[in-house]
């Protein structure tokens, strides 16, 4: 199972976009919390899963304030053979990966001073030994047709 993640108040077209790339992302169930203050919905969901599955979120910024907490929280997934991916900056961790916290941080650091950039340059994709990947910007959201 695929679950995603989404923490922050967005327009409706917005929440479309970001409901159809969960779709292409093959994600079962999403939880968007409008109110970042109660993190329970967070908690929650990360008790629902179970080794094997992965946790998709929009943006880093969904799962963790800080760099540091976000590589307790993927390591901490890492080692209960749950992937991990972020949806807008394409990062994924694949489940149960051979990946040390340093390389986390590192490669989360790499995104994170990317963004932080005027003129961004997207990121290359590439795979590392260990399986960690990243592509660039985030897909083209298209929003869901009107019924």
């Amino acid at each position: 199972m695929k679950a995603g993640y989404v923490r922050g108040v967005y327009s409706s077209a917005q929440v479309q976009r970001i409901l159809q790339a969960f779709n292409d992302a093959s994600c079962g169930e999403v939880v968007i919390n409008v109110r970042p203050e109660n993190n329970h919905l967070f908690t929650r969901l990360l008790e629902k899963l179970a080794p094997g599955d992965t946790l998709a979120v929009w943006t880093l910024g969904c799962a963790a304030g800080s760099s540091s907490d976000l590589t307790k929280l993927i390591a901490s997934l890492n080692a209960k053979r749950i992937g991990f991916e972020s949806i807008a900056e394409g990062l994924a961790v694949p489940a149960g990966s051979a990946l040390s916290s340093a390389m986390i941080a590192a490669r989360i650091d790499r995104i994170r001073s990317t963004e932080e950039r005027p003129a961004r340059r997207p990121i290359r994709r590439h795979r590392t030994g260990g399986g960690l990947a990243a592509s660039p910007a985030a897909p083209a959201l298209v929003a869901a047709p009107a019924r």
